[in-house]
């Protein structure tokens, strides 16, 4: 190979990552410019669950806030015996003002719920034990098509 042409290929190569890099700058930048918010939004969906769930536990919450749907609270009553006080959120969907979520539980279970933002008011919907064996092995057959 000449010396014109590896000149060639070391520009093309910098040139790309160049591009490359400058691309991901710019999306990074315009996904912030178009929701500014989000970040700081999550972290106050995640701060109302666990306060929530804290005075679920605490028998402290008072249902006239209506910040938990019938739906919720049902299963969380159904479920609460066999449950340890303490979960761990994670958050696998979310849009501005609605998040898709799991709860995982010391003792092995696992919850799907929402939390949603409706009228500058945080609300917690579902609450759904899944069978994460099942829930598992679904993902696995999935990804191996």
């Amino acid at each position: 190979m000449n010396n014109s042409n590896k000149r060639l290929l070391i520009i093309s190569v910098v040139s790309f990552i160049a591009g490359v890099m400058i691309g991901l700058f710019t999306t990074v930048l315009f996904l912030k410019l178009i929701s500014p918010n989000r970040y700081q939004q999550e972290q106050q969906a995640k701060a109302f669950f666990y306060r929530t769930m804290d005075a679920l536990f605490a028998g402290t919450y008072n249902p006239k806030e209506g910040s938990v749907s019938p739906e919720f609270m049902n299963a969380f009553k159904k479920y609460e015996p066999q449950l340890e006080k303490k979960c761990r959120l994670y958050i696998f969907d979310s849009s501005s003002g609605h998040y898709e979520c799991f709860a995982f539980f010391p003792s092995g279970d696992v919850f799907l719920l929402s939390i949603e933002l409706i009228n500058d008011r945080w609300i917690l919907y579902g609450f759904h034990l899944i069978d994460w064996d099942k829930f598992w092995g679904d993902a696995v057959r999935k990804s191996a098509h």
